[in-house]
C-alpha cells in the first residue's frame, strides 16, 4: 500500500507476518531462500509505484514487511532506487549472504533505518550487515515483536543501548547452527522444526510455551524420527526460544508433574531427544 503525503513524498508500506506459527515459518524461510516470491513482488511494486507517482519515495514495513521493503528498494530499477530516500525495517529478518554482498544492497544500505525491540528474535534472524537501533518496549520477551508495544517519546522512539541477554542467546544459537550448513540443509532443518511445532496443534508459539506439560512430550515424539543433526538443531532452537520467552520472567517456575524447574525440565527434554 502507498501513502501519499501533502509534503510531496510517498511511503510504500509492506505487510509483514502475524504472530502465528505459520507466520514464524515465513520469516525462517528467508534463511535459505532469496528471493522468495514475496520479495520479487516487492521489487515489482516499487517499480510500479515509482512509475505511477512523482516525488521522493520512502519504503518500510514491520517483520517480514521490513525485509520486503529492503529487498524491494534494493532490487527495483536504478531509476526508482535513486528516488528512494529512506527504507525502514521494523524488526524485519535479515538476508542470505549472497544478497548482502551484492551491488544493489551496497548502494542502498546507507539509507536503511532498522529498529529492533530489546528482546528481538525476528529482527536478529540472519542479521549480519544492517545497522540497527534498539527501542524500549512495554511488553516482555517474544511479545515485544508487536510494534504497538514500542515506547514513543514525542515523535521518536525511546532507545536503549543493547539487546537483552535472551535475544543475544537465541540469535547466537540459531545463527551458529544455520550458517554452518548449506541452504538445502537449512531448508530441511527449518521444515523439521516447524513440523514439531505443528504437531502440538498450537496456532501460536505462546500456546506451546503456556502449556509445556503437554507440549514437550508431543514435540519429543514428533522429532524422534529425525537424524541426529536435525534433532540437535530442533532441540537447541526450541530450548533457546523457550528460555528467552520464560526463564527471565519466571526463573523458578515448576513443572507440575515433574517437580523440576523449567530450566531442568528443558535440559531433560533436550537430553532425551538427543539420545
Amino acid at each position: 500500500m502507498t501513502f501519499r503525503f501533502p509534503a510531496g513524498f510517498s511511503y510504500l508500506s509492506f505487510r509483514g507476518t502475524d504472530s502465528t506459527i505459520v507466520g514464524w515459518k515465513e520469516d525462517f524461510n528467508m534463511a535459505f531462500r532469496c528471493p522468495v516470491p514475496a520479495q520479487e513482488s516487492a521489487a515489482r511494486y516499487v517499480d510500479e509505484a515509482a512509475d505511477a507517482i512523482d516525488g521522493p519515495l520512502l519504503c518500510g514495513g514491520h517483520s517480514k514487511g521490513g525485509n520486503l521493503a529492503v529487498y524491494g528498494a534494493a532490487m527495483c530499477s536504478d531509476v526508482a532506487r535513486e528516488r528512494i530516500e529512506r527504507v525502514y525495517s521494523h524488526d524485519g529478518p535479515g538476508f542470505v549472504e549472497e544478497f548482502l554482498n551484492g551491488n544493489a544492497f551496497a548502494d542502498l544500505c546507507g539509507r536503511i533505518d532498522k529498529t529492533l525491540p530489546r528482546s528481538s528474535i525476528f529482527g536478529m534472524m540472519f542479521e549480519t550487515q544492517e545497522d540497527y537501533a534498539i527501542v524500549e518496549s512495554t511488553e516482555f520477551s517474544l511479545l515485544q515483536h508487536n510494534p504497538f508495544s514500542w515506547v514513543v517519546d514525542g515523535r521518536d522512539f525511546v532507545y536503549c543501548e543493547r539487546l537483552s541477554a535472551g535475544a543475544r542467546y537465541v540469535d547466537g544459537s540459531i545463527r551458529e547452527m544455520l550458517l554452518a550448513v548449506s541452504p538445502s540443509e537449512r531448508e530441511r532443518f527449518v521444515d523439521a522444526l516447524f513440523s514439531v511445532f505443528e504437531a502440538t496443534g498450537a496456532e501460536r508459539f505462546a500456546d506451546i510455551a503456556g502449556n509445556l506439560r503437554e507440549s514437550l512430550p508431543v514435540m519429543l515424539q514428533a522429532a524422534q524420527g529425525f537424524d541426529e543433526d536435525t534433532r540437535r538443531f530442533v532441540s537447541q532452537t526450541i530450548v533457546a526460544i523457550l528460555k528467552c520467552a520464560l526463564l527471565p520472567k519466571r526463573p523458578q517456575i515448576d513443572m507440575p508433574a515433574a517437580g523440576k524447574s523449567l530450566a531442568e525440565q528443558l535440559e531433560a527434554w533436550q537430553s532425551e531427544l538427543l539420545r
